[in-house]
């Protein structure tokens, strides 16, 4: 149930219902089913990963099987599941290479944070892919900026229960290693950055 519910959060604060909303409600009451189960696969896998030092092969192969196969099961092929699932074997990366003392803070904040949206930019081409029409009225390349926000503000809410975890919290590693103080003005600065990008971008935009 807690991880049902931080589902319907996630799903909510990254309008995903309202992408399922352009589809036909066959298809809608399908897809919502399909993308918690979906969800749910990629939570035990951030979970694995966020618990557990020394990573085994095995266990890493199951979860991923278990991904692979939710994604199946939503009406995609094997070719079609590997493209959609390489951005979160990215970040997979990024995740694994904090054992080796390799810190999210080496990275530019706007490559890692779009890995980081990884699990949430699938569900939209999953969502996407039922609806042929959807790209002509919104470009998926519009939620760029949105997830960037979005996935930073996560990372912010759960810069205490992260503390106790094994995760990729770029906000709180660089208070670790920059304070806070200089942390705070490096993400005003992206975020009003970002802020500026987007009016540009969308301040013609119907």
């Amino acid at each position: 149930l807690v991880m049902e519910q931080k589902i319907k959060e996630l799903f909510k604060y990254r309008k995903l219902p309202f992408l399922l909303n352009t589809l036909k409600s066959k298809d809608k009451a399908f897809l919502k089913k399909q993308l918690v189960t979906i969800q749910k696969t990629i939570y035990n896998l951030d979970y694995y990963l966020e618990s557990n030092w020394k990573i085994k092969d095995k266990k890493l192969a199951k979860l991923w099987e278990k991904i692979n196969n939710s994604i199946y099961d939503a009406g995609f092929n094997s070719n079609e599941v590997e493209k959609l699932t390489t951005h979160i074997k990215k970040y997979q990366l990024h995740e694994l290479q904090l054992r080796d003392n390799k810190l999210p803070t080496r990275l530019k904040m706007e490559y890692f944070y779009y890995y980081k949206s990884c699990d949430v930019r699938l569900m939209r081409e999953i969502i996407y892919a039922f609806n042929p029409q959807l790209p002509q009225e919104l470009p998926i390349s519009d939620w760029r900026l949105y997830d960037l926000v979005t996935e930073i503000n996560d990372d912010i809410e759960d810069v205490f229960e992260d503390q106790y975890t094994i995760n990729g919290n770029y906000f709180l590693i660089s208070v670790k290693e920059f304070g806070l103080d200089e942390t705070s003005k490096t993400f005003s600065d992206f975020l009003n950055n970002l802020l500026g990008k987007s009016i540009q971008k969308f301040s013609r935009s119907k």
